[in-house]
């Protein structure tokens, strides 16, 4: 008996608001369902301090769009994050219980979005040892994925692009990740994997197969072989990475998740252009990936 067709890819893409950061809520919100995706990211940061989340969900009502991958402010277990100017500002204090009380109140505040999963970073290890580090990142995830699971959320843990890792994360490769949800042993915690920080990875085809029980979320974008800094990033199929060869392997695991394009820094670029950019680039590699797994079948 065949199994259930997946859903198309504009069906499963979605665009987070930090690539639209200096745009209305309301034209966000537009643009993407003008292109025809189903869903919407929401970095808390991003929106206006006054949006009530009643409100927002109404206008995603409006626009017949889904929450999808969404992240808390703060969004790090380590590490304070300050917003300069519309920016992140990294300060490694360690472990703060001010700091998860607040991640919890604000998967409060995302509740009536009904997000498809909620990312976590782990934040920089700073003054702690990595042992240390890891000890304190197993014990505060427990604690958010049980406050998580009784809103009806999922986690999804991002691993770092190894050499921006310092100030974001302790996890810098996808089975860094894996090992890491096998100790927190929580059934509502999975990966998020972005194309920017696990092109670089070796073997990444197997690390993704042996995460194939994780994956719950995806972002996409692309970069040149050697960004400037971790938010040096292009829309996909502007740079180098083999977003086709990424996909399909993802797909591969059986994922059936959301695709979420992610530019947190537009260089200057109109941002709608961006987007319609990014959509289009997605959608290529989409179809190239779909042709690689027919090949593959073929064979």
């Amino acid at each position: 008996m065949d199994s259930a067709p997946r859903r198309s890819w504009l069906d499963r893409l979605s665009i987070s608001n930090v690539t639209m950061r200096d745009l209305p809520v309301e034209t966000q919100l537009s643009v993407t369902q003008g292109l025809g995706c189903r869903g919407f990211g929401v970095m808390q940061h991003i929106l206006p301090p006054t949006l009530a989340s009643g409100d927002l969900r109404k206008m995603l009502d409006d626009h017949g769009l889904i929450a999808s991958a969404c992240a808390p402010y703060p969004c790090f277990l380590l590490s304070h994050t300050a917003i300069e100017n519309g920016r992140f500002r990294i300060h490694h204090d360690g472990y703060s219980r001010q700091r998860i009380d607040e991640i919890k109140r604000s998967f409060d505040w995302f509740a009536p979005l009904s997000p498809s999963t909620m990312t976590i970073m782990t934040g920089g290890s700073g003054v702690l040892s990595r042992s240390k580090a890891w000890n304190v990142v197993c014990e505060v995830f427990v604690e958010l994925a049980d406050h998580a699971a009784s809103l009806g959320f999922k986690l999804a843990l991002e691993p770092v692009r190894p050499e921006f890792a310092a100030d974001f994360s302790i996890v810098t490769t996808i089975d860094e990740g894996r090992q890491l949800l096998e100790e927190i042993r929580r059934p509502n915690v999975g990966l998020m994997i972005e194309t920017f920080h696990v092109a670089p990875l070796l073997e990444l085809d197997a690390q993704l197969g042996r995460a194939a029980a994780h994956i719950v979320a995806a972002q996409l974008n692309d970069a040149m072989d050697h960004p400037r800094s971790i938010v040096d990033r292009l829309a996909p199929g502007e740079g180098e990475i083999d977003l086709a060869a990424i996909i399909g392997t993802i797909e591969a695991t059986g994922f059936d998740g959301w695709y979420d394009i992610e530019l947190p820094d537009a260089n200057g670029r109109d941002q709608v252009a961006l987007v319609e950019a990014s959509v289009a680039g997605s959608l290529v590699a989409f179809s190239k990936a779909g042709n690689m797994a027919n090949d593959k079948r073929a064979r």
